[in-house]
């Protein structure tokens, strides 16, 4: 089906998020490298097209900073040799986070795409009316989808329902929007310096001395650098707010949404 589909000539930057915990061995170094994934039984770098979607370990006290999420804004022509693209999550799809959309017999293989941007574009042609829309993630588009493409179904199907996080208990949880975030797979480390457009970040950290000099070791200019804020009695959905809110603003500066400066 997404082999008919024409691909957008703009592509939407790729998001890499990470904790605070793991930032901090990151700003001793030059790049993002792959970690071992469970699920694949081998050395992954994960990524979202366009959303920062990722979600760091939960921690009880919204003080206790190591699970606070620093988001790297990454030019997407800047990152090449991809392994694969998936419609969703694979970490939720594991989880069985997915399992009234799909048949029980569905398996992450049959969801995965080749390993280039210009799925990623033609899932978003397909499912969504704009990369607006994606990015705000609720679809409104009535994609005329041919019998016996189940999974087809069941990500359109994902990609029209709310997404809404709630913890029901420690071995529960509810999908979120990652459930419709499209997934990108490198086995290849990112250069950080070369392929950052804007990193977010919590205001907390902005002013400690080895933030501050990976920061200029990175070439990353003052406009480029964005922060959320952490109040202890808000809960982590606001952090995320801000966080999408930070995600728009840098996407419009670069010309990646409607109303920016072109590229």
């Amino acid at each position: 089906m997404l082999d008919e589909e024409d691909a957008s000539e703009s592509r939407l930057p790729l998001v890499h998020t990470t904790s605070l915990y793991s930032f901090e061995d990151l700003c001793s170094e030059d790049r993002i490298d792959p970690t071992h994934c469970q699920h694949f039984n081998e050395k992954l770098l994960y990524l979202f097209y366009g959303r920062p979607a990722y979600r760091t370990e939960t921690a009880e006290f919204n003080d206790l900073s190591f699970n606070w999420p620093i988001v790297f804004v990454l030019d997407p022509s800047k990152i090449d040799d991809l392994k694969a693209v998936y419609p969703f999550d694979t970490g939720a799809f594991y989880l069985g986070l997915y399992r009234r959309f799909f048949s029980k017999k569905s398996e992450a293989e049959d969801f995965k795409l080749p390993g280039s941007l210009e799925y990623a574009e033609k899932l978003v042609d397909a499912f969504y009316s704009n990369k607006e829309e994606y990015l705000r993630g609720r679809s409104t588009k009535n994609t005329n989808i041919p019998l016996f493409n189940f999974e087809a179904e069941g990500i359109q199907k994902l990609s029209r329902e709310p997404s809404f996080t709630s913890r029901i208990s420690e071995d529960q949880v509810t999908r979120d929007e990652r459930s419709s975030s499209i997934e990108i797979q490198t086995e290849n480390s990112i250069d950080i310096a070369d392929a950052t457009l804007a990193i977010v970040l919590p205001s907390a950290i902005l002013d400690e001395p080895m933030v501050v000099d990976a920061l200029d070791r990175w070439g990353l200019a003052k406009e480029a650098v964005r922060y959320y804020d952490v109040q202890g009695f808000h809960g982590t959905d606001s952090w995320l707010g801000q966080i999408y809110a930070q995600i728009s603003i840098v996407y419009r500066d670069h010309g990646f949404l409607d109303g920016g400066v072109s590229r």
